[in-house]
């Protein structure tokens, strides 16, 4: 089994069922047998690793869509960091818990919570890694304009379960770049 295929294995949602993990997915869809499921696990990483993983990031998203800041930065690690990626003005590493991320963020967008909220998130979960794609929909605070895109975010987790990253872009940068930027025909 590559890399790829581990990837595209590992998939969990947040459904009403909760989170499945690779290993659950492809037992249950008879793609592989206990036995591939133990060298996957001895391969990579514990299902248990996966599972503490995603359970963290769910928490930290039931915590954020909750508005619950100080549960929120309770899932980072110290030196956790934000790498937003791509053309966008802001671009760059960020920390977290020291507030500088969210001071950015606070300072760019006025943030909506997704409309269906976590269900129109999808995650997938490989060893220390959680991934994620979802909607961004925001106002832009410095142009009044809204707009909404997807997002992906690639969360990588610590031992203990904390996320010490996230590898974060917008999809579609020219809409990102339009909100963010004063219309000159005023």
């Amino acid at each position: 089994m590559n890399a790829r295929s581990l990837f595209i294995g590992t998939v969990a949602t947040i459904a009403t069922s909760g989170l499945v993990t690779g290993a659950q997915a492809h037992r249950a869809a008879g793609q592989y047998s206990d036995s591939d499921s133990e060298k996957h696990s001895k391969s990579r990483c514990s299902t248990r690793v996966e599972d503490r993983n995603l359970t963290n990031f769910n928490n930290y998203l039931d915590a954020l869509f909750s508005g619950n800041s100080e549960a929120a930065l309770g899932a980072w690690a110290e030196e956790g960091v934000v790498e937003v990626q791509g053309s966008v003005p802001y671009a760059g590493t960020y920390r977290v818990v020291d507030g500088t991320y969210n001071q950015v963020l606070g300072t760019t967008w006025s943030i909506e919570p997704p409309a269906g909220g976590q269900n129109e998130i999808d995650l997938w979960a490989d060893c220390d890694q959680v991934i994620l794609r979802g909607a961004f929909d925001a106002t832009s605070i410095a142009t009044g304009e809204k707009m909404s895109t997807s997002v992906i975010e690639i969360f990588s987790f610590n031992d203990k379960g904390k996320i010490i990253r996230d590898d974060f872009a917008f999809t579609d940068t020219v809409v990102v770049a339009e909100a963010l930027t004063p219309d000159s025909s005023s």
